[in-house]
């Protein structure tokens, strides 16, 4: 994981701590757009600013998709099982980015200071630590 990831990390985990949550929550959004705009860079993905949060995350995570199959092809799982389970885990990505959009939305202070209650927080850390770490197990 990126250097600048960790510390967005660490930076969201500081501001829910000390009961900013509101930061907290668009430190950690953060973190998921540095991957998804440096694949989206990488990869020449298009606008990554002008990309919905969703869509950005899931097309970012779709280029990987190769490299995330491959292991589990050499280690004889079957083709169609392979498919299947790319498939949902895309699916998983993609649908914790909504939750996480939707968060980073209402309660984040991108946009001004917001009442973000505590246990939104921890939801949105829990999203955003799947997202990082489905790009971050997937070999390139």
């Amino acid at each position: 994981m990126p250097l600048e990831v960790g510390e967005a990390i660490a930076e969201a985990l500081r501001r829910y701590r000390n009961g900013k949550y509101a930061g907290a929550i668009t430190s950690v959004c953060g973190a998921v757009d540095k991957i998804t705009e440096s694949l989206f860079s990488e990869k020449n993905l298009g606008d990554h600013k002008a990309t919905a949060f969703q869509e950005r995350v899931s097309r970012a995570f779709f280029t990987l998709e190769a490299a995330y199959c491959e292991p589990l092809s050499t280690k004889g799982v079957a083709q169609n099982e392979v498919k299947l389970i790319w498939e949902n885990h895309k699916k998983a990505v993609g649908q914790s980015a909504y939750v996480l959009g939707a968060f980073r939305r209402e309660y984040s202070d991108a946009h001004g200071e917001q009442n973000a209650p505590a246990e939104f927080v921890q939801k949105s850390l829990d999203c955003a630590v799947f997202i990082l770490r489905s790009f971050s197990n997937v070999r390139r």
